[in-house]
Parts: C-alpha cells; structure tokens; sequence
C-alpha cells in the first residue's frame, strides 16, 4: 500500500500525541473515579447515620408519651376529670399523635382519639381500631422493653405507622399500648436531599416512611436491598452496599435505627453519584481531542511544508503525460528540491517548442494530402460540370434575345440564367477551398443576400412542406463578403434543414438578420426539426462526416461552410437540442465606411463563363 511521506509523518506525530493522551486520561479518570467512590460510599453512609438518629430522637419521644399516657391510665387515685385533662393536654402537646389503643391479654380495652379525628372521621376511626388490631404483634416480640413499628396508613393523603410497646406498669405486664402516629414530621428526614432517596423500613424490608405516600400506602417491600450481615455485630452501626434495582446500579447507605429493628436507607443511582467523574472525563476527553487536532493541523501544515514541491512536480509531470506541455512549477526553496523544479521547468519549455514544430510538420502533411484529393476531386467537377453549365447557359442566353423583353418568360430565363451562373461560381469556390485561396471579398447588404437565397429555396422547400419564414432587421450596417459564398452558405442550411424536416408537420425554416451590441452583424438560420445530440453537434464541421443515408449527401456542406465563414473573417455557432430543433449563428464584421479590399484580398476567383452566347451562336450556326 502506496503512503505518501506527509501522511506518514502526520500518523507518526498523532500515534504519539494520542498515547500520551490516552494514558494521562485513562489515569486520571481513574484516580478521579476512585475517589469519588470513597466520598459517595461515605455520603451515603453519613447521611443514612443522620436519617437514623433523627428517626430514633422521633421515635424515642412518642414512645416517651405513650409511657406517661399508660401511667395517667392506670393510676387509680386521679379523678377521671384529671385523666381527661391530661389525655387532652397529651395530644395537644403531641400533634402527631392520632389514637392510642390499650389491650390487656390481646383484647382491647380502651382507643382514645385526637381531637382532630372528629365526629366526621368516625370512618377512620374504625379503620384505625381495625388495623390495629389485625397489626398486634406476639406479645413476645415485646418482651424485654422492645419495640414493634408496623406500616398502618390507609390513606395517601395521611400516611401513618403504629408503634406497639408494653409500658412499664407495677404488677401488670400484660397491657399493650398500640399508638397510631402521623408520620409527616418523620418524612422530613425523607426530603432532606433531590438526589440521594432516603427512606425507613424494618429489619423485613417492610416500609414505613418515604419521601412517596403512595410506595407507603402499598406497603412496599423492599426486596432489592441485600440482606447484610455486618449487623449482626452491635458495634457496627452503618455499612454501604452495591446493587442493582430495575437494571440499574445502585449504592446504598444502611444505618441501624436502635428503635424497634428499624433501619435508615440513603441510596443513590450509581450513574448520577459518578457524573462528576464522568463530567471530568468528558472535560478530559475534549482537551485531548482539542490537543490532538491543534497538533493534527500543526502536523498538516509541516508536513505539506516538506511536501508541497514534490507534489508540484508529480502533478505537473502527470500533465505533461497527458500531453500538455505548457506547464510550469513554482518554487522557492534553494536546495536540491529546487534545483530539480527548475530543470523540470527548462524541459517542459525544450518540449512545447518540438510540440509546436511537430504540429507545424503535421499540419502540412494532413493539408497537402487534402490538396492532393480535392484537386482530383476538382478536376473531374471541371470536366464534368463546367461543360454542360456553359452550354445551358449559351442556349439561355440566345432564347433571352429571341424572346420580347416584357415577355412573361423572360423572367424564368433570368433565374436559369442566374442559377447557373452561380452553380459555376460554387464549384469555383469547391476548387478554392481545396487550395485554400482567399476570396475577393466587397461591401455588401446582408439583407438583399438573405432575399435572394429565400428567392431561390422558397419554391422547393414549400413543395416538401416547409414553411419559410424571415424577420430582417432594415438598416443594417455592410460588411465586406462574396454574395454567392453566403448564398451557398444559406442554400446549405436550408437543404439541409429540409431534409431533416421530410414529412413533419408544422416545419418552418427562419432566417433572422439583427444588430449586436458588439456592433456585428448576425445572421441567424434555424428550423423545428429534430436536432442533434451533442456528439454529433461537435463532429458536423468536420470534412466527409455525414448522418444522410448513402447517396443523399457527401459530408461536404457544412465543411465547406466553415471554411468560408472563416474567410470572413466571421464566427459559426451551432445550437441543436435533440426533438426541439437547430439554429446556426453567424456573427459577420462590419465594413469600415468607405473600405476598399485590400490588396490581400484580391485573388483569382477563377474565370467567370460569362457571356457564352456568341459561341453557342457560332456552333449552332
């Protein structure tokens, strides 16, 4: 595989950049990483610890009122009008407080609601006497002063836990106090960050506060949680753990709340506790893609420093394969480099000098070989055609004076006699454009030679349904031209449109005289007929090249054409589009005022037949 130098020197710099790179990144990212693990692993931990103690002050504080509550109740000295009192002043004192059941060996002997749970809520009331007896623990279970906490809300709107104790009572261990607890101060602790999600559940997973009424309402267990076995040992208080919930992973803070085999959980998405990392690491990434494109364009730039002559030199050598030699390269570095572009640029110089001599030699060749055919060509048509042309146009001659001037075929023999001067005159010209001689070339009207040819083509082209249009612009400037070359050059345009029209209806023939702003004057000759593609439009200029079928036409016409309308020193144009039609443009000089030819100019256009009648005369006498 072909590698050019700048490329190599520009993966060489980039491979190195890019390792180096890699490994500062990788490295850091790493460190970074690690770091950030510890601190989230600790976050979670403190804030699970926290969450804990909060919950446990709470806590602790209502089971210090349910105490007092079962002191006031079984104390038998009080009036019960003291009882009420203190019960009230309780409740007042303990908003969160919502009912307070008594059970004595498992039956309930007396619920004393807040004040708040008015008559109205005589359904709540219910509901709460309800679940607290279906929630009453083995009394067991609360042996030793130990505490049960169970999730009781039945509403979303009121979320509530039971907290279950045996109150400390002489001589009576078998009395239960169940108190129902508003849990809107305990979700504080729930709220206390947007993004780490803090909740409260017992040792079963069972939960009992959260930020979400709803999760508490249905009485979500939390399963995702693995059990750990660290608590198992008194002296530890918190621990972290990695898991994953619904796909995801996690870490999570657990703290043990010391109140009722409760535990404090502060988790956290492991993908938004690392997006600092990942922030510094896409920081990371972007000075290096920054670095290695400053060092990319740096390498570019050097590297084309190095390379750009060689460059130069291939290039300029690939064109002066292709065969042009008019080419050169700039340089500027002196050192072998240079000297080495300045050789090339002799050489190429030494080539287009032996290109053009070569093009000289091989002009003439191809002209002298077109000489050699047309003069052969040239002679039989003088044999050939001259002869009968001159005796139609003695025997014209001498009808026209037998004939009355005013007579109506006087007219016709005219045109007889015209035509075939002018078809002497053409081959005349063949003859010419074979040897290439100039013409003699005079001032002329544009228009009146545009006339005279529709005069001559009008008839014939009618016939085959071809209608002849014109719109010629009076006034026009001369120019300086031979009438019977441009009618020659018309006379082709319209057969040739014409045979490209055979049996189309509708098609029209148009000649169009105007003025353009460069100051010439332009003919234009065009036909809705088929057109031509584009590689035939670049080949019909060419000698011999035809599309008729054999025996229609000798590929002649439009090469002659050329060669007169560059005699003119006038410019050709064709524009053809397939199905829409042709136009050819002929733009002419216009003739300087008062303009004579020039001795240049003049040549022998060869001798005219003239009047031949006085030889037709003497032979026919």
């Amino acid at each position: 595989m072909r590698l050019p130098i700048r490329f190599k020197i520009l993966v060489t710099q980039l491979l190195a950049i890019t390792t180096i790179l890699g490994v500062i990144t990788f490295t850091m990212g790493k460190l970074f990483h690690a770091d950030k693990s510890i601190y989230i692993r600790d976050m979670t931990s403190v804030m699970a610890q926290n969450a804990a103690v909060e919950t446990h002050e709470l806590l602790n504080g209502y089971r210090d009122r349910v105490q007092t509550f079962a002191q006031f109740s079984f104390q038998s000295a009080l009036p019960r009008a003291t009882k009420v009192a203190l019960f009230k002043q309780l409740f007042e004192d303990s908003k969160d407080l919502l009912a307070i059941t008594i059970f004595e060996k498992g039956e309930v002997q007396a619920t004393v609601f807040d004040a708040t749970l008015n008559k109205s809520d005589e359904g709540d009331r219910q509901a709460f006497e309800r679940e607290v007896r279906r929630t009453l623990p083995d009394t067991r279970r609360l042996s030793d002063g130990k505490f049960v906490v169970v999730n009781s809300t039945l509403s979303s709107a009121r979320p509530t836990l039971t907290m279950y104790l045996k109150p400390k009572l002489p001589n009576n261990d078998a009395v239960v106090m169940a108190a129902v607890i508003n849990i809107a101060r305990l979700q504080e602790v729930s709220f206390r960050s947007k993004v780490v999600d803090i909740f409260v559940m017992d040792t079963q997973g069972n939960l009992l506060i959260h930020s979400n009424n709803n999760a508490i309402l249905g009485k979500t267990v939390v399963n995702w949680i693995p059990k750990n076995n660290s608590f198992e040992n008194a002296e530890i208080s918190a621990t972290t753990v990695d898991y994953q919930y619904k796909g995801q992973a996690m870490i999570g803070g657990i703290a043990r709340v010391d109140f009722g085999e409760l535990l404090a959980v502060a988790q956290i998405p492991a993908s938004t506790a690392y997006v600092g990392a990942r922030e510094l690491l896409s920081d990371l990434t972007l000075s290096a893609l920054l670095l290695l494109l400053v060092a990319s364009v740096g390498s570019i730039i050097w590297a084309r420093y190095l390379t750009r002559p060689i460059e130069q030199l291939s290039a300029a050598a690939k064109v002066v394969g292709g065969g042009d030699f008019n080419v050169k390269v700039d340089y500027q570095s002196r050192d072998e480099i240079g000297d080495l572009a300045n050789s090339f640029n002799g050489m190429t110089d030494e080539l287009t000098a032996r290109d053009e001599a070569l093009k000289k030699a091989q002009a003439a060749l191809v002209q002298s070989e077109k000489m050699s055919a047309f003069g052969q060509m040239s002679a039989g048509i003088a044999h050939e055609v001259k002869n009968p042309l001159a005796g139609i146009l003695g025997y014209v001659q001498l009808a026209r004076r037998k004939i009355e001037t005013d007579h109506v075929i006087q007219r016709n023999l005219e045109i007889i006699e015209s035509e075939t001067k002018r078809c002497t005159k053409i081959i005349s010209n063949l003859m010419q454009f074979a040897r290439q001689e100039k013409t003699l070339h005079l001032p002329l009207d544009v228009n009146k030679v545009v006339t005279d040819s529709i005069t001559i083509f009008d008839h014939q082209l009618s016939i085959q349904g071809v209608k002849v249009e014109s719109d010629l612009q009076q006034g026009l400037p001369k120019i300086l031209g031979d009438a019977n070359q441009l009618q020659q050059i018309l006379m082709n345009f319209a057969i040739n449109a014409q045979q490209a029209m055979e049996g189309r209806n509708g098609s029209f023939f148009k000649l169009t005289t105007l003025l353009t702003p460069e100051d010439q004057v332009r003919v234009i000759a065009e036909d809705n007929g088929p057109g031509m593609s584009d590689e035939v439009r670049e080949k019909i200029f060419e000698p011999f090249f035809t599309t008729k079928p054999a025996g229609r036409g000798t590929g002649l016409g439009l090469s002659v054409t050329y060669g007169i309308v560059n005699a003119h020193n006038a410019k050709i144009k064709c524009e053809s589009q397939v199905g829409v039609g042709t136009r050819f443009i002929l733009d002419f000089p216009v003739a300087a005022v008062g303009g004579m030819q020039s001795e240049e100019n003049r040549v022998d256009n060869g001798k005219d037949l003239g009047d031949v009648s006085p030889l037709i005369s003497a032979k026919a006498g």
